[in-house]
Formats: structure tokens, C-alpha cells, sequence
């Protein structure tokens, strides 16, 4: 059984979808299964996906009609095995080795959540702005964790973190034991509305400085 599955959702993003794809096949020193879902793209991005399903072993492709982000995360969700879960969207990508220092630090900590740092990039991959979650690594316990999310309510703006699925290490038992899903309803907001049923079971945190994503 891996360590950590990747979800990725993937929709016409033919033009960024092998960078995104490389930058999680390139991590190193850690034990990873890759979900990519099509979600009726139109463009060539399920060919993509199926070819690198062919190449790597511990990749699995899911094709479905088009129903949106919130469904095809669900779909991962509904199959992954990993102990723990990596959100990607297919048009960004991953910093090198991330997800075996990201996993070092949970198995240090027993944290049930890890919110990384993030960079805002160009079309080309240049970084414009870094986004960081902590100057510093932060632990967090319960009392934290609900300063930290009434702190995001106050200003949403200031505090980017909670508005995305991605950058972050997910215990996936927390997920399965409490049938966490993505609102398919939601047309936007729907990552923060998943992020707030999350940490209504968590009882530990760590945000890092450290960029991991792009």
C-alpha cells in the first residue's frame, strides 16, 4: 500500500498536464500512487494521462464525463490507498522532493494535517509572488487550528492558506473514518468548504514555510 496518493483532477490542460505529471513522478526517497481523472477533456489530455498509465506502473487513470472539479477529486478519493493525500491541479506543478519532506516531517510530528508555502507563478513557470502559510515552521493544536480557520474568516485576503486543497498533506483516515467529500453543488469555494469539514476532526497541525508547490 503506497504512503501518499496525488490527485489529480485533469481538464483540458494539455499544455501543462506533462509538467504537472513529471514534476510528482520526479519526487524522490518516498512510496506514491498517482490518480489522474479526466474529466471530459476535450483536448488531448486523456491521451496524455493513458500513456504515462502505460509507462508507470503506479499510476491509475480514471475517464468520466464532465461534472467539475469537486466530482472527479471525489472519484480519487473513492480509490485511493494511500495513508495520506496530496491534492495537484493539473496545471501546476510540485517543488522537487516536497512530498518525502513533507511526509518526514508528519511521521516526526504525528500532525494530521501539513499546510505548506506556495508560489505564484507565470504561464511560463516564473515565480511572481511566494505565498507562505508561517514565517517558520508553526504546530498547531486543536485551539490553534480554530484561531488559525477565524483568522482566515476575518481576512480571507491576508490569510491565502485555507482557500485551496493543494500545497498540503491531508491523513487520509480522518477523510475516510468521517466520508469527507467535495460539495459538488459549489461552482467556487469548494476547497475551503472541504478544508473546514477537515479540521473540524483534527486535533494537530503544522504550517511550514517551506514553498512546495507552484
Amino acid at each position: 500500500m503506497p504512503s501518499i496518493s496525488i490527485i489529480i483532477p485533469v481538464y483540458n490542460s494539455s499544455k501543462y498536464l506533462e509538467k504537472c505529471i513529471d514534476s510528482v513522478i520526479n519526487q524522490k526517497w518516498v512510496d506514491f500512487e498517482i490518480l489522474l481523472i479526466n474529466d471530459g477533456s476535450t483536448d488531448s489530455s486523456g491521451s496524455i494521462c493513458d500513456l504515462y498509465a502505460k509507462n508507470f506502473k503506479n499510476i491509475r487513470v480514471f475517464h468520466k464525463e464532465n461534472e467539475g472539479v469537486s466530482a472527479s477529486r471525489n472519484i480519487g478519493l473513492d480509490n485511493c490507498q494511500g495513508d495520506f493525500i496530496i491534492y495537484v491541479d493539473s496545471d501546476d506543478f510540485l517543488e522537487q522532493n516536497v512530498i518525502s519532506q513533507m511526509l518526514g516531517k508528519q511521521l516526526e510530528l504525528d500532525v494530521d494535517i501539513i499546510i505548506g508555502s506556495f508560489n505564484k507563478v507565470s504561464p511560463a513557470g516564473d515565480v511572481l509572488a511566494n505565498v507562505r502559510s508561517s514565517d517558520g515552521d508553526s504546530l498547531l493544536d486543536t485551539k490553534g487550528i480554530v484561531d488559525y480557520t477565524i483568522s482566515y474568516l476575518r481576512n480571507p485576503r491576508k490569510n491565502l492558506m485555507l482557500m485551496s486543497c493543494w500545497a498540503k498533506l491531508y491523513r487520509r483516515s480522518i477523510i475516510k473514518d468521517n466520508s469527507i467529500r467535495f460539495d459538488t453543488s459549489l461552482t467556487i469555494a469548494e476547497d475551503i468548504d472541504f478544508n473546514y469539514k477537515f479540521l473540524n476532526y483534527v486535533k494537530s497541525a503544522l504550517l511550514i514555510e517551506q514553498i512546495v508547490y507552484n
